[in-house]
């Protein structure tokens, strides 16, 4: 509140908040939000073959289908280091960028400059995943990598190749995740076609401070409403997952107060 006030803020938000931090927020008077991402959670696999067999028959050919033709299409792919990465691999992930912007209407708000930035401040954990064709970098994606979790955002190629997207942007993850241990793996926002290569619907917080009373009521009494939605929303959704029902991933139960999302 000191900073609202010294700063002349109307509001404050506070995005991706964990349990705890959302209900100390809500003990000093911020108003909690319930929403959701697609995360895929590590069960401790062994390969990812192991990753596959908790799927039904479908999904699992589907997977390797997709996986076969996008590697099939390419001379290589591996994962980047921030260190190693080179000049010519930061300008192809820049141009990977732009062009997915430009083929999908998306705003480029990163900056010609971002990358090489990104770089700079926190290098040890960006990786880049480059699929190469001839010689030069076809696709890729890039991804932050901590003891947490990997965590994906953007994707983009040179050119169009059946299934690199999946390749690039989810299965690579997934694979690399298995490999490394690592338990979680968030591969960007929204994407229902996720939910069917693995990625189950995981509730995701934020907290929120309104300065005028009568706007404060209001956005409480939607985020009520829509916690409700929320919850129901992913109880729909994980009853079209892509696992076995006796390896369906265990959910995280608790969007909010007023609502329950899908659980053990």
């Amino acid at each position: 509140r000191e900073v609202a006030d010294e700063h002349r803020c109307s509001s404050i938000h506070w995005l991706f908040c964990t349990d705890d931090e959302r209900r100390l927020l809500e003990r000093h008077g911020f108003a909690h939000r319930a929403s959701f991402q697609f995360h895929w959670h590590n069960q401790g696999y062994a390969d990812f073959e192991a990753f596959l067999a908790t799927l039904t028959s479908r999904k699992r050919k589907q997977i390797r289908k997709e996986r076969r033709r996008a590697q099939e299409a390419i001379d290589g792919a591996a994962f980047v280091a921030g260190p190693d990465i080179s000049h010519a691999q930061l300008d192809a992930l820049d141009r990977f960028y732009r062009r997915t912007t430009n083929l999908y209407g998306g705003r480029q708000y990163l900056r010609p400059g971002f990358f090489e930035a990104l770089l700079e401040e926190v290098p040890e954990r960006v990786r880049f995943y480059e699929a190469r064709q001839g010689g030069a970098a076809v696709g890729g994606a890039l991804f932050f990598e901590t003891a947490q979790g990997l965590y994906g955002r953007y994707w983009g190629c040179e050119r169009e190749i059946q299934f690199l997207h999946f390749e690039a942007a989810y299965y690579a993850g997934i694979q690399r995740c298995i490999e490394l241990g690592l338990p979680l793996f968030e591969a960007g926002a929204q994407g229902e076609h996720k939910l069917l290569r693995g990625f189950m619907p995981s509730p995701c917080h934020s907290a929120h401070w309104m300065r005028h009373p009568a706007f404060d009521r209001g956005v409480r009494e939607f985020l009520r409403e829509e916690a409700m939605g929320v919850a129901q929303h992913i109880r729909m959704l994980s009853e079209y997952g892509p696992y076995k029902a006796e390896d369906g991933q265990a959910l995280p139960c608790e969007v909010g107060d007023e609502g329950e999302a899908a659980g053990d």
